[in-house]
């Protein structure tokens, strides 16, 4: 599956049910989840216990900010 591919399963809207995971490889764990402010997502990566909580609306701004960062120089 490709990382466009991920991304595009994690963003369209659908039904869930608390804490349902939608992508689970590589290391690194993407669950949709109600948080404080309405429905999110958490990103699981890394060593154990390390997490961001990203809201669904902040979603395009994160993955715009993490292309931006990966094409620094």
């Amino acid at each position: 599956m490709s990382l466009r591919r991920a991304i595009a399963e994690v963003l369209e809207p659908q039904k869930i049910e608390e804490g349902e995971d939608v992508f689970d490889k590589f290391g690194i764990q993407i669950t949709k989840t109600r948080l404080k402010n309405g429905i999110g997502y958490q990103i699981n990566y890394g060593e154990r216990g390390r997490y961001i909580q990203v809201l669904k609306k902040d979603m395009n701004n994160l993955m715009k900010a993490m292309k931006t960062a990966m094409d620094a120089k």
